[in-house]
């Protein structure tokens, strides 16, 4: 869809290798969410960049695009189930970017948004490189 609205795609990852203790298919639906948004909602001739860079503990992402941008009174309730921009012509559930949260948080993280309305949206997320997924299986009884 990118390629029909002659949309630049850029890259920047900070290395080729990034260790991290994560599910690889959450992280995938993750980002497969927010560029998909960013695709929706770049106009023509419009740019996303997607960015993963390595920290002391933690990796940061952003998947940042070239749209239309949240008006301010949205960007606490755009993680919100069903949290849609009013008056949004181009369809979906209202549920990817609470999917998003949810995936982040599972995974011990925090997710947010920076956009004033006009200039697009950059969606943050940084995750704990180790962490302990599923706390119940090594409790002890």
């Amino acid at each position: 869809q990118y390629e029909r609205k002659n949309i630049k795609l850029v890259f920047e990852p900070q290395k080729n290798t990034i260790e991290l203790d994560a599910d690889g298919k959450l992280l995938e639906r993750e980002f497969t969410n927010l560029i998909g948004n960013a695709i929706k909602f770049t106009p023509e001739n419009g740019t996303i960049t997607v960015s993963i860079k390595e920290q002391d503990n933690f990796v940061e992402s952003f998947v940042q695009d070239t749209g239309e941008g949240i008006p301010k009174e949205y960007l606490e309730k755009i993680f919100e189930k069903f949290g849609q921009v009013k008056n949004k012509t181009k369809g979906g559930t209202g549920l990817g970017l609470t999917i998003c949260k949810y995936i982040v948080e599972l995974h011990k993280g925090k997710i947010w948004v920076e956009s004033e309305y006009g200039h697009g949206a950059k969606f943050i997320f940084v995750l704990p490189k180790t962490q302990n997924l599923n706390e119940e299986d090594n409790k002890t009884n």
